[in-house]
């Protein structure tokens, strides 16, 4: 799992939506999960975020407040409850979170400055998303989204070592 954080507004969800549609061109199956931290939240509705990741390719969308979670997910027909407990466990090449910045997991930042980049300085960054070099981190131009996808999946195959922290030059 590889949380993608930022401030509001920062393109979060944007670069989600590249991101899934990438991974699917290489027959991946990607799970998202958003973290909504304002309570309530309509899902599935036409021009939130969960709805632009579903539309995106994700093969399930899950969102989580403090007052509920819900979940869409493409179905190839009808399951029984074992079924679906397995599959959402096991069914996901790659698990994607928007936001749980406080949860501190290994996450990519979207950020602008080095002042930004301390409100999330807490978990383990694993690169950094922005125009400019921030920290001595990893870094990917918000357009290259063949190579951060190339970098999740290296990630969550277990292939990147030390030297994914290193500067990217």
């Amino acid at each position: 799992m590889i949380s993608i954080v930022g401030k509001s507004g920062s393109g979060k969800t944007y670069l989600l939506t590249k991101i899934i549609r990438e991974l699917k061109e290489r027959g991946l199956r990607v799970a998202i999960i958003k973290h909504h931290s304002h309570g309530d939240f309509e899902i599935d509705k036409e021009g939130k975020d969960t709805w632009k990741f579903y539309q995106s390719g994700a093969d399930a969308v899950m969102i989580s407040s403090p007052v509920k979670q819900a979940l869409i997910r493409r179905m190839d027909g009808e399951e029984s409850l074992d079924e679906i407990v397995e599959r959402f466990l096991e069914d996901y090449d790659i698990v994607l979170t928007e936001g749980f910045n406080r949860e501190g997991k290994r996450r990519i930042v979207i950020v602008d400055s080095e002042e930004d980049l301390r409100y999330f300085a807490h978990g383990e960054i694993l690169a950094v998303v922005g125009k400019n070099p921030v920290g001595d981190f990893l870094r990917f131009d918000p357009d290259d989204i063949k190579g951060i996808a190339d970098f999740i999946v290296k990630m969550e195959k277990g292939h990147c070592s030390e030297n994914c922290s290193e500067k990217n030059k």
